[in-house]
C-alpha cells in the first residue's frame, strides 16, 4: 500500500478492467470502490459515443456483458469462464470477433467459434477473416480456410488496407474472392506496392476512396489505368477533385457536402437544382453554412423529408434554423428522435413537441428498440401510452431495463415477448422473464410474475439452432407442440436432434413417435435419404 494521494493517483491511470483487480489487492485500496460505479458510466458511454463493438446502444447492466467488453477493449485475454453460450457479447456483436483477430489470439478465436452461434443476418467468422487478414496473420486465415470457414471476399480489402501484400499474395493463391474496392482502398492510403500488384493480377479498379479523401493526384493515377474507374461518387468534398470528376462527365451524389466553395461552385455552373433528394443529402452533411448558401439561391427544398434527416444529425443548430425558415414537419421527425445517436436526442424531442409536432404512434416501439429509456420516461410523463409493440420490440433486442420499467409502471405483457427474446437469442431477458437470475441480473426490480410462453419458444430455438434455449424451456416447463415436433424432424442440427432424442426419450409416452424420431437421428447422422 502506498499513501493515499498515490494510491488514488494509480488508480485513476489504469484501465478500467485493471481497476477492478487493483480494488482486489488490499483493503485500504478497496475503498476506491467507490468510484467504479461513475467510472462504470463513464466507460459505457464511451463505448457507446465510438460505437466500439456496435452501432446501437445497449446498456451494459449484465455483470458478465460488463467485464467482457471492459476486458476486450483494454486487451486482456477473455478467461475461459467466459467464454459460454450465456455470454452473448462474445458472438452476438460480430465486430468483436475482428477486435480479437487483430491480436493474434488464436487461441480465444477458437474457443469463441466453438461456441457456434451468430447473430441474425451475420456470419461471425466473416470479421475473423477481416481482422487476421489487416494484420496479416496467415496463421489464423489458415487455420479458418482449414477448418471450413467459408471464405470471405472482404478479407482482401482488408489485407489491402493493411498494407499487407504478402497476406493479398496468399489469399490470391488460395482463392478468396476479390472486393472491387481494394484497389482503391490500398492506393488511397499510398500502399502503391499492392495497389499496383492488384491492378496486375486484373482486380477492378475503383476512385471511391481516394475521391473521399480528396487525393487528386491518386484519383489521376487510376483513371489514367481505366478510365472506367470513375463511378458511384457519392461525396467529394474537395474542389480540385470535383473539377476533374466533372471534366470527365461524372456527376455526384451530394453527400457529405460540408464545404462552402464547393457548393458555390456546383451552383455557380449549374449542377445543383432545387430537387427534395438533393436538400436532403446536402441537410445530412450537417453544414448550415452550406444550407444558408442553398436557401439563398432558391435551392434549398423545405419539405417534411428535409426536416427528418435534419433530426436524424442530431444537429440543434440545423433543426432551430429550419424551424425559423418555416421548414414543415410531421411525426415522423418526433420518431427520427428515437434512434439518433446522440446526447441532444431527447432535448430535440422536447423542442419539436414545444413546437406542436405531433407524436408518432409508433415513438414508443422506436425507444423501445434503441434502449432509450429517457426518452420513455419523458413521453410517460407527457401522457403518451405505450402499445403492446413496445415491450415486445424492447425485448427483441435485449434491453431489459426497459422491459423492468415498463412492468413497474404498469404495462402487461404476454406470450410474444418471450417469443421476441428466443427469437432474437436473448437467454439472459429469457431467463429473467420466466422467473431466473432476477436478483443477479444487475438490474433491480420488484417483478413477482412470470412473463407467459408458447410452444413458439421451442420452435424457434429449434430452427435458429439455440439449443441452449430449447434446454432451457424444456427443462422449464415449456411446450413442446406437434409443430415443435415437424420442425424437429426437419432439423439438421446434430446437437438439436441428439437432446430432443433424450427429451423424447424421457417424457413421451408415444413409442412410435419416439421410434420414429430415433430413425430421423441416425439419418441424419449417416446421411441416409429418408
Amino acid at each position: 500500500m502506498l499513501n493515499n494521494d498515490i494510491d488514488s493517483h494509480v488508480f485513476y491511470l489504469l484501465p478500467v478492467s485493471d481497476k477492478r483487480s487493483f480494488l482486489r489487492t488490499c483493503k485500504t485500496i478497496n475503498r476506491l470502490f467507490v468510484y467504479m460505479s461513475s467510472i462504470e458510466s463513464e466507460f459505457q458511454k464511451m463505448i457507446n459515443d465510438t460505437k466500439f463493438f456496435n452501432n446501437r446502444y445497449y446498456n451494459l447492466y449484465h455483470p458478465l456483458y460488463k467485464y467482457t467488453i471492459e476486458l476486450i477493449y483494454d486487451g486482456h485475454n477473455i478467461p475461459d469462464k467466459y467464454v459460454i453460450v450465456e455470454n452473448r457479447i462474445l458472438h452476438q456483436y460480430p465486430k468483436i470477433y475482428k477486435i480479437i483477430a487483430k491480436t493474434a489470439n488464436l487461441r480465444l478465436i477458437k474457443k469463441m467459434l466453438r461456441l457456434n452461434r451468430n447473430p441474425l443476418g451475420c456470419n461471425n467468422c466473416e470479421y475473423v477473416f477481416m481482422g487476421a487478414a489487416k494484420t496479416g496473420n496467415i496463421k489464423m486465415l489458415k487455420w479458418m480456410r482449414d477448418n471450413n470457414y467459408s471464405d470471405d471476399r472482404t478479407a482482401t480489402y482488408y489485407a489491402a488496407k493493411g498494407n499487407q501484400l504478402e497476406t493479398i499474395k496468399w489469399l490470391i493463391d488460395h482463392d478468396f474472392g476479390a472486393s472491387f474496392l481494394a484497389v482503391g482502398c490500398a492506393a488511397s492510403k499510398g500502399y502503391m506496392d499492392v495497389a499496383n500488384f492488384l491492378i496486375d493480377k486484373g482486380y477492378n479498379i475503383s476512385v471511391q476512396q481516394a475521391v473521399d479523401k480528396g487525393q487528386l493526384e491518386i484519383v489521376k493515377y487510376l483513371h489514367s489505368i481505366d478510365p472506367n474507374a470513375i463511378y458511384d461518387i457519392y461525396k467529394c468534398d474537395d474542389i480540385d477533385v470535383l473539377k476533374f470528376l466533372y471534366e470527365h462527365d461524372v456527376t455526384t451524389y451530394y453527400e457529405g457536402y460540408t464545404q462552402v466553395d464547393v457548393i458555390n461552385w456546383l451552383i455557380e455552373n449549374g449542377y445543383i437544382g432545387k430537387y427534395t433528394m438533393t436538400s436532403q443529402a446536402i441537410v445530412q452533411a450537417g453544414s448550415l453554412e452550406c444550407l444558408r448558401l442553398l436557401h439563398s439561391n432558391d435551392l434549398l427544398e423545405l419539405d417534411k423529408g428535409v426536416f427528418y434527416k435534419a433530426v436524424m444529425t442530431g444537429n440543434f443548430e440545423i433543426i432551430e434554423w429550419l424551424h425559423e425558415i418555416k421548414c414543415p414537419f410531421d411525426s415522423n421527425a418526433t420518431y427520427a428522435t428515437t434512434s439518433v445517436q446522440s446526447p441532444d436526442s431527447l432535448a430535440i424531442l422536447k423542442l419539436l413537441v414545444k413546437w406542436g409536432c405531433p407524436l408518432a404512434d409508433n415513438i414508443g416501439c422506436g425507444a423501445a428498440f434503441y434502449g432509450n429509456l429517457e426518452t420513455l420516461k419523458y413521453l410517460h410523463e407527457i401522457g403518451y401510452i405505450m402499445d403492446d409493440n413496445t415491450m415486445i420490440f424492447a425485448a427483441r433486442e435485449g434491453h431489459l431495463h426497459i422491459i423492468i420499467w415498463m412492468r413497474e409502471n404498469g404495462y402487461m405483457w404476454d406470450d410474444e415477448v418471450c417469443f421476441a427474446s428466443a427469437e432474437y437469442y436473448h437467454m439472459n431477458v429469457l431467463r429473467w422473464l420466466r422467473g431466473f437470475d432476477r436478483d443477479t441480473c444487475g438490474l433491480s426490480s420488484n417483478e413477482i410474475e412470470i412473463c407467459p410462453w408458447d410452444d413458439r419458444v421451442c420452435v424457434v430455438a429449434i430452427n435458429h439452432k439455440h439449443i441452449d434455449i430449447l434446454k432451457f424451456a424444456l427443462e422449464n416447463g415449456g411446450e413442446f407442440s406437434e409443430r415443435s415436433y415437424i420442425c424437429a424432424c426437419q432439423a439438421e442440427n446434430v446437437e438439436i436432434l441428439d437432446y430432443i432424442n433424450e427429451y423424447l426419450e424421457r417424457e413421451c409416452p408415444n413409442i412410435e413417435m419416439r421410434k420414429e424420431f430415433n430413425d430421423i437421428v441416425y439419418a441424419r447422422k449417416n446421411n441416409i435419404e429418408l
